[in-house]
């Protein structure tokens, strides 16, 4: 924040980026220390050339806090560098891949109710996936859900992911993604599923907007209800011949939307219109 203080001090321009620090799930934690921080920077704040958010859900959540109307914003999302083309693998076992910190706010204790259902229900060949960085807070809670649900034949854990190529593998072997998370600003993995032609079974907390196109490969639970995720899972699973189908319609809708092309000749503008305050870049939302 001193940056920001000496550069308002001497006329040059910079931007501010939210990137899921201002909505409503982070705000809750130490509430009024970060609400008393805002108001002892807010002519900083108001300042700035620009305030990036990430999507028009992050910009609402921002007008909880900030009066927007004193706000110039730039709506640019996280784009993905396209992965190589990706081809499906015929596993053995229908696999549901969960990719991300193993944390409480992905909702990892809610997969595992979701999970029992399908021990409940007995249904076979089907394996959960859980691949990321372990939180110490909860993974211990996680492993004693897990035996005391008696669900282990049904979940696979795997070490955090380090380079392009395993990436690349564990998603090309999986079937489905799901992320059933709390709070979420622009999920990145979210994108990388799609790129690699993966169908989606989301909560609404994920804030995806979700075309027309894409309902039929995309599935948005809005309240969190394990039967519901049970079967919009269980649409994929009894119709895995159509996932094979589906790869290159998945892969070329990510690309359309998501990829990094989509924004190398934007820069420039983006650029000079944080400089000059013109409005030559089409992500100017006011």
């Amino acid at each position: 924040m001193m940056i920001l203080w000496i550069a308002s001090k001497f006329g040059i321009p910079y931007i501010i980026s939210a990137h899921g620090n201002l909505n409503d799930w982070s705000m809750r934690n130490k509430k009024f220390l970060k609400i008393f921080y805002l108001n002892c920077f807010k002519g900083i704040i108001y300042n700035c050339r620009a305030f990036h958010v990430l999507n028009k859900f992050e910009k609402n959540e921002v007008s909880h806090y900030l009066n927007i109307s004193k706000l110039r914003f730039l709506s640019l999302q996280n784009f993905i560098d396209a992965p190589e083309g990706s081809v499906k693998t015929k596993n053995s076992e229908f696999r549901v891949l969960f990719f991300g910190r193993l944390t409480e706010k992905k909702g990892i204790f809610e997969l595992l109710k979701i999970i029992k259902l399908f021990k409940t229900n007995n249904i076979q060949n089907i394996k959960f996936i859980f691949v990321g960085p372990k939180e110490k807070k909860y993974y211990q809670d996680f492993i004693n859900k897990i035996n005391l649900y008696q669900i282990s034949k049904y979940i696979e854990l795997k070490e955090q992911i380090t380079n392009d190529l395993n990436k690349k593998e564990l998603f090309e072997k999986s079937d489905i993604f799901i992320l059933p998370s709390k709070d979420e600003a622009d999920s990145i993995s979210i994108k990388e599923a799609l790129f690699y032609g993966k169908p989606l079974v989301i909560s609404s907390n994920c804030k995806f907007e979700i075309s027309s196109e894409a309902k039929e490969f995309i599935k948005e639970i809005k309240i969190f209800n394990e039967v519901e995720y049970y079967n919009a899972i269980m649409k994929f699973y009894v119709n895995q011949k159509k996932l094979y189908e589906d790869v290159k319609k998945i892969t070329s809708y990510a690309k359309k939307n998501f990829s990094v092309d989509l924004i190398e000749n934007e820069l420039a503008n983006i650029y000079y219109d944080c400089i000059s305050y013109s409005f030559k870049s089409k992500y100017w939302k006011n």
